[in-house]
C-alpha cells in the first residue's frame, strides 16, 4: 500500500490504510460524515449484541428493495440526476470531508428534503451512472 500511495500525482482516491481506492468506511462513519456535510440522514443505531452474520442488513440504512438514486462526485463536480442545490452542496462537502476525489453517494426515496435521504457512499462507484460526461471529467482530473 505504501508503494501505491507513493505513485506520482495525479491520483484520484489515493490508497490508504482503509482501502486501495480510498477509505472504505463503516456505514456509521458515512452517516456521521453525511450529517456533518448537511445531507439528510436516517436514524442509525447499532448494538454490541448485533450478530456478525447480519452485517449485510446492519449496514443497510433502508429496507431491501427501496428505490435508490446515485450521484457521483468528481473533484468539484457532481454527476447523475438533477439535485436540489442543498443536496448538491452536501454531496460536494461529503466528498471533501471524506477526502475523496471520486465518491459515489446513494440516496433513498423518503419524505425528507423532497425525497432525498442519504443511503450510503463508496469510493469506488459504478461509473456508468455518469456516462460520458463523468468519464470526461475523470480524464480532465488525471491529465
Amino acid at each position: 500500500m505504501s508503494w501505491l500511495f507513493a505513485l506520482p500525482m495525479p491520483v484520484i482516491n489515493r490508497a490508504d490504510a482503509q482501502g486501495l481506492c480510498g477509505a472504505w468506511r463503516h456505514i456509521s462513519e458515512w452517516v456521521w460524515l453525511a450529517g456533518r456535510a448537511g445531507l439528510p440522514t436516517p436514524l442509525y443505531s447499532q448494538k454490541s449484541t448485533d450478530r456478525i452474520d447480519e452485517t449485510v442488513e446492519i449496514r443497510r440504512l433502508h429496507p431491501v428493495g427501496t428505490p435508490t438514486i446515485t450521484a457521483i462526485v468528481v473533484g468539484e463536480r457532481v454527476f447523475g440526476p438533477h439535485l436540489p442545490s442543498r443536496i448538491l452542496a452536501g454531496c460536494l462537502r461529503l466528498a471533501q470531508l471524506a477526502k475523496a476525489g471520486l465518491l459515489g453517494i446513494e440516496f433513498a426515496a423518503s419524505a425528507s428534503e423532497n425525497g432525498w435521504t442519504f443511503a450510503g457512499a463508496t469510493p469506488m462507484p459504478d461509473l456508468r451512472v455518469g456516462g460520458e460526461p463523468l468519464l470526461n471529467a475523470l480524464a480532465e482530473e488525471l491529465f
